[in-house]
């Protein structure tokens, strides 16, 4: 048996139309340490603070790591 220090988890976020800080403070609240965004372009022009870049920047100052990982997203 597993301890829970042992155990790894995936959480799926949609960023629909919140705000930066909002998002940010679910991941906090969730305790989540690296957003693994899987779209195939990771960009929007509705809602540019999840731009890859401005993403990027905005969870670095939250202290959660951003990797892009198209290859596990779809083709849209």
């Amino acid at each position: 048996m597993q301890s829970k220090e042992n155990i790894s988890r995936i959480w799926t976020i949609g960023h629909s139309t919140r705000g930066i800080d909002i998002f940010i403070s679910l991941l906090k609240e969730n305790e989540i340490k690296l957003l693994a965004d899987v779209r195939s372009w990771p960009g929007s022009k509705r809602y540019p603070q999840f731009n890859k870049e401005t993403l990027t920047k905005s969870l670095g100052a939250a202290r959660i790591r951003y990797e892009h990982f198209p290859e596990l997203g779809g083709k849209r």
